[in-house]
């Protein structure tokens, strides 16, 4: 056999895996459409011709490949479900310890399962020593209990070759298009332009990503419903993230970034913080091109950040320890007073923003500023415990929220002191000399 025809297995549920034999050139249209249970194609180097949807409707499908990219012969559409390519296939593969599953290729590997239900995942840059270079579709779906997660990059392809976002340059690729429960549908645009959209399915739980290298283009965060992001140094671009719409309020932006597209962070929805080991903007390079405005605000001359085990995202400045965000679990939330041993000092704008599960908040005394909108949106807070040690609350910060009960641990004397900017205490009721025993 030379071919495969047109429609040859077409609509062929029961077919999990194929090995096209050596020898075979061609691969029909519509060859293998809709061959939804199809885990796995391996494709011999002598197919030098793919017709139009051969795998139209595979979108789970892994095509292992010889050949080590696009033959000239291979029809522009002839993926048109963006299967994961694993090109320049080696024929080896294994699972690591931590539940991993990799196929190996010519210039490194590809994870294509995961078998284990880690809450923080940090998916690994190497594996045997050897670069993860892509991420299968759909291969973290299921995890619903999700919590943080780290990548070498974003998407299913580290070696991104257009600054044209595909479906496997956006994070909903890696989580899949298949519906399951606690996963909460992600639309998200690609094309020039952003003409075409896919729905993908992201844990609803996952509120923090991380990204260590790559290039990641535009709408890449497009409508998750994320909290915080942060940019290591080996990420090598940054385009629109957030195309449309995102929840996400904070993001962290090391100094190794390479270059950023001018509305990189800017979105039409929210507003949002932005974290800089830089001491003003005055110090970024010329290739960070983006611009201020669209409700974005900048926080400078950050050495460090995390996340604690209990949810508290946080940013240690010279001042101390700033809380920007919460991504914990807990209705009734105690803010620490230290930090790996330095003092919280500030809550940021918007930590606790459009928080609808927290009920009570119990701040410190190293706590000197609330900032503005820090709880704004927070539907279910009715109690806030401030310590004697505030100093200024910004404005806004309960807005859209009430009534409050707070309880200040000073006197109504010591309240007196406090720079509240533009009085924006909305729909609060304050009980002085608080303690906590009561």
């Amino acid at each position: 056999m030379t071919a495969i025809e047109s429609y040859a297995f077409s609509g062929c549920d029961s077919l999990a895996s194929l090995v096209i034999e050596d020898g075979v050139a061609a691969i029909g249209s519509n060859a293998f459409s809709n061959c939804d249970s199809l885990a796995a194609v391996t494709i011999p180097e002598s197919v030098t011709a793919i017709e139009s949807y051969a795998f139209s409707g595979c979108d789970t499908t892994c095509i292992l490949t010889e050949a080590a990219s696009v033959p000239s012969g291979w029809d522009t559409s002839w993926n048109i479900s963006y299967c994961h390519v694993v090109w320049g296939y080696n024929g080896t593969q294994g699972e690591t310890a931590d539940g991993f599953g990799w196929i190996g290729a010519a210039d490194g590997v590809h994870i294509v399962s995961y078998t284990g239900n880690a809450t923080d995942l940090v998916v690994p840059d190497t594996i045997d020593g050897k670069a993860v270079i892509g991420i299968g579709q759909g291969v973290f779906a299921g995890l619903s209990g999700l919590r943080t997660l780290t990548l070498p990059f974003v998407g299913g392809d580290k070696a991104v070759a257009s600054t044209i976002a595909t479906p496997t340059t956006l994070l909903g690729y890696i989580f899949g298009t298949e519906s399951y429960p606690g996963g909460v549908g992600a639309y998200q645009s690609f094309g020039a332009g952003g003409n075409s959209s896919v729905c993908y399915y992201i844990p609803e739980t996952l509120k923090a990503v991380t990204v260590t290298g790559g290039h990641v283009l535009s709408y890449a965060f497009e409508d998750c419903e994320l909290t915080t992001l942060k940019f290591c140094d080996g990420v090598d671009s940054i385009g629109w993230l957030f195309g449309y719409s995102s929840s996400v309020s904070t993001v962290v932006i090391e100094s190794g970034v390479g270059s950023v597209e001018s509305s990189a962070f800017r979105s039409y929805d929210h507003s949002r913080i932005l974290y800089f080991e830089y001491e003003s903007s005055a110090q970024f390079p010329d290739d960070w091109r983006f611009s201020w405005g669209n409700g974005l605000y900048g926080e400078f001359g950050i050495s460090e950040s995390g996340i604690t085990e209990d949810g508290f995202c946080w940013v240690r400045r010279q001042d101390g320890i700033a809380i920007h965000g919460y991504i914990g679990t807990a209705t009734e939330v105690a803010v620490p007073a230290t930090i790996d041993g330095t003092p919280v000092y500030q809550i940021a704008p918007g930590a606790f923003y459009m928080n609808t599960d927290i009920t009570s908040v119990t701040l410190p005394e190293s706590v000197k500023r609330i900032h503005s909108l820090s709880f704004s949106g927070c539907e279910a807070l009715t109690s806030v415990v401030i310590s004697k040690g505030i100093e200024c609350i910004y404005g806004y910060v309960f807005d859209g929220v009430g009534p409050i009960d707070l309880y200040y641990t000073g006197t109504e004397e010591d309240w007196a002191q406090i720079d509240i900017n533009g009085d924006r205490l909305y729909n609060t009721t304050i009980h002085y000399n608080y303690t906590p025993e009561e």
